[in-house]
């Protein structure tokens, strides 16, 4: 499992993703299926931070853990905690991130709802 999750430009476990992990998020009102479109959202999302702290990750059993604390461009504190959940082969099969406060989950819906199609073409 990667030690350093969270990077600003390619995070380093889109790598282990397969074309059927799920993504599920706060910000998402569906969930998204496969490597490509969730390495979209993903990049896509990297840069609506303004800055972000090191994450502090936990893992056990097949799970990884991380959370940090980031502030949007506009400067609005947003606090994350991002789940994945790997299988017996090292492959990553569900993402799960969770965003607070609610304004900062909104704000991010927001930004992406109108490109959310483009990550699943």
């Amino acid at each position: 499992m990667p030690e350093n999750l969270i990077e600003a430009e390619d995070p380093s476990f889109l790598s282990a993703l397969t074309d059927d992990t799920v993504l599920e998020s706060s910000f998402l009102s569906r969930p998204l299926v496969g490597r490509k479109a969730i390495g979209r959202l993903v990049r896509y999302t990297s840069k609506i931070y303004g800055s972000k702290n090191e994450p502090i990750v936990l893992s056990a059993d097949g799970t990884v853990i991380a959370q940090y604390h980031a502030t949007l461009r506009d400067g609005f504190p947003v606090y994350c905690v991002v789940v994945l959940t790997y299988n017996a082969d090292g492959e990553i099969v569900s993402v799960r991130s969770g965003y607070s406060p609610f304004e900062a989950s909104k704000r991010i819906a927001d930004e992406v709802r109108d490109q959310i199609l483009e990550f699943e073409a």
